[in-house]
């Protein structure tokens, strides 16, 4: 599907293994599978249901990922140092205001279905503020 939307943000590993499920739902009701990722500083961490040809940074895995073997992984990188390098979205940022904010993630497409213009995207990862006002 060229329209396909998704943006969807949370703090817990149960949620981001359920935002995982639906992203690697196909049109078709297929269930799709990881083969491989690569980071951006600007779109995260990108999984990938087919490999990109030639693809600077690209990682395969030795195996195809399901979304729960994904969310584990996304998991561990979104708390770890090198997650803090991350450009974070506009909706997503450590922001000052009348609360507090806690570290979780984000889940999404962009235009067309696609990330950072690459095809063959399931879905792109990042680290993301939940703000929680009073």
């Amino acid at each position: 599907m060229d329209n396909r939307l998704l943006n969807v943000n949370g703090r817990t590993k149960e949620q981001l293994t359920l935002a995982l499920a639906l992203a690697f739902k196909s049109e078709y009701n297929k269930d799709v599978k990881a083969v491989g990722w690569r980071v951006t500083n600007e779109h995260g961490l990108i999984l990938f249901e087919h490999a990109p040809e030639n693809r600077e940074g690209y990682n395969s895995f030795i195996a195809p990922h399901t979304p729960e073997q994904c969310a584990t992984m996304i998991w561990d990188w979104v708390n770890s140092p090198d997650a803090k390098n991350i450009e974070l979205s506009d909706w997503c940022g450590n922001i000052d205001h009348d609360g507090h904010n806690r570290l979780g993630w984000q889940v999404y497409l962009e235009n067309w279905g696609k990330v950072a213009g690459e095809q063959f995207v399931i879905c792109a990862a990042k680290p993301a503020y939940c703000w929680y006002g009073k």
